[in-house]
């Protein structure tokens, strides 16, 4: 289940079942918040207070995207997916908001996103949104 706030930061979500749940707070420049909670029956008030995420860079290079960016998404793609007849059908609905890129030992593909991916599994019917703030393949 999800749900997104208002200008306020208010927000309402309805819980199907009484049971325990565990609600994950996250919005881009700050630090996702998880906190498990019991749901009962009753209208549960949750605040909710994010840390400032800062983001230090050592140096910055501009340059054009990556001419290997294409091959670097397979490789993304393959490790991070898989390779099951399940995860043929998955698609990441945004895949320019990846940042890919060869590390200069030229043997670790490195990635991350500032804009969560927004995945999407056909084969089993659902969508995923995933925070990628560190990804590593050697």
């Amino acid at each position: 289940m999800g749900t997104l706030t208002d200008n306020t930061g208010s927000y309402t979500i309805n819980i199907p079942q009484n049971s325990t749940y565990e609600l994950i707070v996250s919005c881009i420049g700050y630090k996702s918040h998880s906190q498990i909670f019991s749901a009962e029956g009753g209208k549960q008030i949750i605040n909710v207070r994010l840390s400032v995420n800062l983001i230090i860079l050592n140096e910055v290079t501009v340059r054009s995207r990556e001419k290997n960016w294409l091959n670097n998404y397979s490789q993304f793609v393959k490790m991070f997916l898989g390779e099951t007849v399940n995860s043929q059908t998955c698609k990441i609905r945004n895949p320019g908001d990846l940042h890919l890129y060869i590390d200069s030992d030229m043997e670790t593909l490195k990635g991350f996103s500032f804009k969560p991916l927004n995945i999407e599994n056909r084969a089993l019917g659902y969508n995923i949104i995933y925070d990628l703030t560190d990804f590593s393949y050697n």
